[in-house]
């Protein structure tokens, strides 16, 4: 089902699974990751399910508070294993590692809002990934366009829940991630989006490998009620 207004980019707690049939095709981007062509077929067959909670705690150091999420992902047929995830967003270095993406360097932050040449409310997006043609990967992350290029209608832009936030308009997840021995990145922005007039969570994200050969695509989920 698509996102109640209940479930924000500050409260992503809940069940969700990746829906397929929105989403853009996943296996040209497990390619490029690495992933070998056993568990990209097992991925195709499978319902990927995830878990999210969002959490704060505090930093010990600062005594800040410290906003949290992580993910527990699920199959549903296929053999494949799950896998844990966890992100803090301060900008600080995070160290993950699984079977299927390997050691990973990851860096996570809430950003808030900028405005386009024609006045519309896009992501602050201070793009990571080194590539040739970094406006139109931009353009894609923040929303703007389709991956072939083609204008999209943009995130919805949403007010924060605390005035801490961002600068009190829009607020999204911008992520970067680095691979400790492949050498590709992966660096996405979260948010909703109005798809056939139903408000989604989607993950836009693009993939770069060592080679400079790069993918963008779109994830979008469904919610579930606990």
């Amino acid at each position: 089902m698509a996102a109640p207004m209940t479930v924000t980019i500050q409260n992503l707690n809940g069940s969700w699974t990746l829906d397929k049939g929105l989403s853009n095709e996943a296996d040209p981007m497990l390619k490029l990751l690495g992933v070998p062509w056993v568990l990209r077929k097992a991925f195709s067959a499978v319902t990927l399910h995830v878990h999210i909670s969002e959490y704060t705690t505090t930093d010990p150091m600062t005594r800040k508070a410290l906003v949290n999420i992580e993910l527990v992902q699920s199959a549903i047929g296929g053999g494949l294993a799950g896998t844990t995830e966890k992100r803090t967003l301060n900008w600080q270095v995070n160290h993950h590692k699984d079977y299927i993406f390997g050691a990973v360097q990851g860096w996570s932050h809430f950003i808030g809002c900028s405005t386009d040449l024609d006045g519309s409310i896009l992501p602050d997006l201070d793009l990571q990934t080194n590539v040739e043609n970094k406006a139109s990967v931009a353009r894609f992350l923040q929303a703007k366009s389709d991956p072939d290029g083609i204008i999209a209608g943009g995130f919805l832009v949403e007010e924060p829940e605390a005035s801490n936030f961002g600068n009190g308009l829009g607020l999204w997840v911008h992520t970067f991630e680095r691979s400790v021995n492949s050498g590709w990145t992966l660096e996405q922005v979260w948010g909703f989006e109005l798809i056939g007039g139903q408000r989604y969570f989607t993950r836009r994200m693009v993939i770069v490998n060592s080679a400079g050969q790069y993918e963008m695509g779109r994830l979008v989920y469904n919610f579930h009620d606990d």
